[in-house]
């Protein structure tokens, strides 16, 4: 059950990769402020000014579509990462439950029926390069299931109160411990 919460909670708080974004911003910034100086340069000289100035201005801009390419590549990583992470998540959620119900059937089953539902679970559990919709679904339908199951409904209750309340919070930048009474 934590991992569905997990891999909703980070499906709603996606992650960022903080480190290159600003590894990125900050060739950007310094690509502007070249480009600024060079455009400084060819307004005082006007038409006079030599073409290896227009030149290295081109060249600037023709860098700055690269770095805008190392973002574009950086969000795809996130993406990815988020998707994996989600899946990963799902997985471990569905043998959880599955695993936790041949556990309560355990002392009716004989060694076939076991030998059949191992690889009927682990073929469940198999959500991996899906798209990020087909894992939200899968994690809602999950959760819906868990908290229809009486013997797991007063836990996902409590434990889905306290995941909201921490989500609130860390989006208001409150401190977790604000949240206890």
């Amino acid at each position: 059950m934590q991992m569905v919460l997990f891999a909703d909670a980070i499906t709603k708080n996606s992650p960022v990769l903080n480190r290159q974004r600003n590894a990125i911003v900050v060739k950007l910034r310094r690509q502007r402020k070249i480009y600024q100086d060079l455009q400084a340069q060819l307004k005082e000289q006007g038409d006079g000014a030599p073409q290896s100035l227009r030149d290295r201005l081109r060249d600037v801009e023709n860098q700055v579509g690269e770095i805008m390419g190392e973002w574009q590549q950086m969000k795809e990583q996130e993406q990815k990462l988020l998707e994996v992470t989600v899946a990963q998540c799902l997985k471990a959620a569905v043998l959880g439950k599955e695993l936790g119900e041949l556990i309560n059937q355990y002392d009716d089953l004989d060694l076939n029926q076991i030998n059949v539902l191992i690889p009927r679970i682990l073929n469940t559990a198999a959500v991996s390069g899906q798209d990020l919709t087909a894992l939200q679904t899968k994690t809602n339908s999950i959760l819906i299931e868990i908290k229809e199951d009486p013997l797991w409904r007063e836990a996902t209750t409590s434990l889905l109160d306290r995941v909201n309340t921490a989500t609130e919070n860390r989006t208001q930048g409150k401190p977790a411990s604000a949240s206890k009474n």
